[in-house]
C-alpha cells in the first residue's frame, strides 16, 4: 500500500496517542472493507479513501446562517475501498449490510432515483468530475465504518468524503485533490441526493481537519483558522441512545425560520449578508414572528459564543470554554428548541461529574450525542461512570484527529 494520509501532502506524524488510535482504527476498517470487497466481488480493490466523523465543540445550527463553528475530527472514521470496472455502473456494499449489494446504472443517475443509505455514495459519484474521466467505466466499492449512525457525529459526511477520496485515488492517484471543490461537491450530494439542506461544516472538517486542533470555520467565507487544543483536555462523547424521527423535518423548518428573519431584518434595517452579520438590535427592529425570532436569537448569540470559546481554548481557559458550552446547550434547548429530555438529562449529569468543564448537546438535535470538555486525567473516569450507571449505550473519549486521505492498495 502507498498511502497519502493527508491529501495536501503534509507529513503524517505517527506519534502521540491520537494518531496511534486513529491509525489503528483505520487499519482495522481497511482490512474489513478489503475482505468484504473480495468476498462480494471476487476481486481485489486497488485504492481506498477515508474520512473521519466529527463533533462540534460549539457553534450549532449556525453554519447555514453564515456563522462560526468550532468542530474537531474524531478518531472514528469511514473507509471506502474500490476499483474501476468496464461498465458504467456503481456497485456498492457495506459491512453494515454485507448481504445487500446495491447496483446503480451511472447513465441517467439523478436525484430521487436512489433510495436508502446508498444515495450518499451515488450522489458523490454522480457529481464527481473524476467519475466522468474514464469513459464508459464504473466503480465497485466496499464500505466499513465505526462512526455511529444517528448520533450526530456526521456519519453521512464521513461517507461522502471517503467516497470522494476513493474515487480520486482510482481516477487521479498522482494528483492532489482540490479540497474546497471536494467539500462543495459532497455537500451538494447531500442536498440533492439525500435531501438534507445541511451547511458546509460537516464535509469541511472531515476533509480539512488537523491533528491536535479544532477548526474555527467561517461558514460565510468558507475559510478557517486552527485553534490548538492542548493535551491537558480531552473530549468525551456520550450517545443519548435516542433518535426522534422528526429531526430532519424540524431541521428544515428552523432553517426556513432563519431565512425569514434575515429577510425581515434586511427589509427593516438594510443589507445584511447573513444572520452572522446581524445584531440583537437588528432582530428587535425587524419584529419578526416570535417563534422565528427565537431561532434567529440563537444564531446571533451562538456566533458570539463560538468566537469567545475559540479564544478561551487558545488561552487554555477551560472553565470559560465549559461555561460557554453550557450556555450553548441552553440556547439550543430554549430558543432553537432542538434538544429533548434525554439530551438535557445527560448534559446535566455529565456537567456534574468531577473533571468536566462543561457539556452540551451536539449535532442536529432531538437525540444523538452530548459532548463534554474534560480534564485529560479524568476522561476515562467520566466514561466509566457513565457506563457504570447505564447512562449511555455508547461513550468514548477522543482528541482532535486528522482529516481525510486516500491511498493505493
Amino acid at each position: 500500500m502507498h498511502p497519502v494520509p493527508n491529501p495536501d501532502h503534509r507529513a503524517y506524524e505517527p506519534t502521540g496517542e491520537t494518531v496511534r488510535g486513529a491509525d489503528a482504527i483505520r487499519g482495522a476498517l481497511l482490512e474489513s472493507a478489503r475482505r468484504l470487497f473480495e468476498q462480494t466481488f471476487s476481486a481485489k480493490p486497488t485504492a481506498y479513501g477515508y474520512a473521519p466523523g466529527r463533533v462540534n465543540l460549539i457553534g450549532e445550527h449556525i453554519d447555514y446562517s453564515g456563522g462560526f463553528v468550532l468542530p474537531i475530527a474524531i478518531e472514528r472514521q469511514t473507509i471506502v475501498v474500490g476499483d474501476l470496472i468496464a461498465e458504467p455502473r456503481l456497485d456498492v456494499v457495506s459491512t453494515a449490510r454485507p448481504d445487500e449489494i446495491v447496483r446503480i446504472p451511472l447513465s441517467g443517475l439523478s436525484p430521487g432515483i436512489v433510495k436508502g443509505w446508498s444515495r450518499y455514495v451515488a450522489g458523490v459519484v454522480a457529481l464527481s468530475a473524476s467519475a466522468a474521466a474514464p469513459e464508459n467505466r464504473g466503480f465497485r466499492l466496499a464500505i466499513a465504518s465505526d462512526v455511529p449512525l444517528g448520533a450526530g457525529l456526521s456519519s453521512s459526511a464521513a461517507l461522502e468524503v471517503a467516497t470522494a477520496m476513493c474515487i480520486h485515488a482510482l481516477c487521479s492517484p498522482d494528483t492532489t485533490p482540490d479540497l474546497a471543490k471536494l467539500v462543495r461537491l459532497c455537500r451538494r450530494a447531500e442536498h440533492e441526493y439525500a435531501g438534507v439542506p445541511c451547511g458546509i461544516m460537516d464535509q469541511y472538517i472531515s476533509a480539512n481537519a488537523r491533528r491536535g486542533t479544532a477548526l474555527l470555520i467561517d461558514c460565510h467565507s468558507q475559510s478557517h483558522r486552527e485553534v490548538p487544543i492542548a493535551d491537558e483536555v480531552e473530549i468525551v462523547i456520550a450517545d443519548s441512545g435516542v433518535k426522534h424521527e422528526l429531526a430532519d423535518g424540524e431541521y428544515a423548518k428552523r432553517r426556513a425560520a432563519c431565512e425569514r428573519v434575515l429577510a425581515a431584518i434586511r427589509a427593516a434595517v438594510g443589507a445584511r449578508e447573513s444572520l452572522r452579520h446581524c445584531s440583537l438590535a437588528d432582530l428587535a427592529a425587524a419584529s419578526p414572528d416570535p417563534v422565528d425570532a427565537r431561532c434567529a436569537r440563537h444564531a446571533i448569540t451562538e456566533c458570539a459564543r463560538t468566537l469567545a470559546a475559540a479564544t478561551a481554548l487558545e488561552r487554555r481557559d477551560w472553565n470559560t470554554a465549559g461555561k460557554l458550552m453550557g450556555e450553548s446547550h441552553r440556547s439550543l434547548r430554549d430558543d432553537y428548541r432542538v434538544s429533548c429530555t434525554e439530551l438535557d438529562v445527560l448534559a446535566e449529569i455529565m456537567s456534574a461529574i468531577p473533571g468536566v468543564f462543561g457539556a452540551r448537546m451536539t449535532g442536529g438535535g432531538f437525540g444523538g450525542c452530548v459532548i463534554a470538555l474534560t480534564d485529560r486525567g479524568r476522561a476515562q473516569a467520566v466514561c466509566d461512570e457513565l457506563a457504570k450507571e447505564n447512562r449511555s449505550p455508547l461513550v468514548f473519549a477522543t482528541s482532535p484527529a486528522s482529516g481525510a486521505g486516500f491511498g493505493r492498495i
